[in-house]
């Protein structure tokens, strides 16, 4: 792996992180503002329960963000560790399961807002998952 894409890798889980943590910190103080507005257009209607729900969603999304993207973080750090093939499977194989899973939530429930986002984020990450891919059949050890 490269230098320039495993700061990528670590840059890019760096700032989720630090969304997430943005969401947690917004969901405890109440979500004023943007994220307030956004909670009404994910969950319509006035009724404080609904509004209540969500705030807990997002606080636990954001703790859930921050934390996987912590342990990414620590892993690219080091370039040992992010070069390992089962480094790149992690990554790619968390992010798939997430997009999949959180996607397929977010159209059920009617919450098809939070696809955008979901394609943002894997949009950051994927660059550099298709150029660090581990090539031959050896990298499946390690």
């Amino acid at each position: 792996m490269t230098e320039f894409w495993r700061k990528w890798l670590v840059v890019a889980s760096a700032g989720v992180a630090a969304i997430g943590v943005a969401f947690t910190v917004i969901a405890v103080t109440g979500a004023e503002g943007v994220l307030g507005d956004i909670l009404k257009s994910v969950y319509p209607g006035d009724d404080p329960d609904t509004q209540e729900s969500g705030l807990l969603l997002i606080g636990i999304t954001g703790a859930v963000m921050a934390g996987w993207t912590t342990l990414a973080v620590i892993l690219f750090s080091d370039p040992t560790t992010a070069s390992r093939p089962a480094t790149w499977r992690g990554l790619a194989g968390g992010l798939t399961v997430w997009f999949l899973l959180d996607s397929t939530a977010s159209i059920a429930t009617g919450a098809t807002l939070n696809l955008v986002p979901n394609v943002i984020f894997l949009a950051v990450f994927a660059p550099a998952l298709a150029a660090t891919r581990p090539r031959s059949a050896q990298s499946r050890g390690g």
